[in-house]
């Protein structure tokens, strides 16, 4: 099975137009992907002491956060516009083996950070706010 370089997982913006197209964002030094699926727990009497969760039941949703250098570019100032307002926008998350989970996130967080010898540096994390349309390659 081969090795994937993390540097080719890139997310990418929404311009919010018509046609859509995406921008990467520029400077990303980590970025991590997490689905988290909510369990519904249907433990009775009759198969406890183990639990028993009910499949294909609860909330589900995609967490993307990232790390980067800071670079004045349009795609952060969509990033920082977004978290301003607590808007929702189309992300795209490539994979380097060409998996793509793309829909609607929120920016539930946006940090910049700056230490007086090093780089400017910002975070952000992005919550799914619809369905994650994923397509695995």
């Amino acid at each position: 099975m081969p090795a994937f370089r993390g540097r080719l997982l890139l997310i990418r913006v929404s311009n919010g137009a018509s046609p859509e197209s995406f921008t990467t964002i520029s400077g990303m030094r980590s970025k991590t992907v997490r689905i988290n699926n909510a369990p519904v727990d249907i433990t009775d009497n009759d198969t406890a002491p183990w639990r028993t969760l009910l499949a294909d039941a609860g909330l589900r949703s995609v967490t993307v956060s990232g790390s980067a250098v800071f670079q004045d570019d349009a795609a952060f100032a969509t990033v920082q516009d977004l978290a301003s307002r607590g808007a929702i926008e189309d992300f795209r998350i490539e994979f380097p083996n060409g998996d793509v989970f793309q829909g609607g996130f929120m920016v539930t967080d946006l940090t910049r950070e700056a230490g007086h010898d090093n780089e400017e540096t910002w975070s952000m994390t992005l919550e799914s706010a619809s369905l994650i349309n994923i397509v695995s390659v």
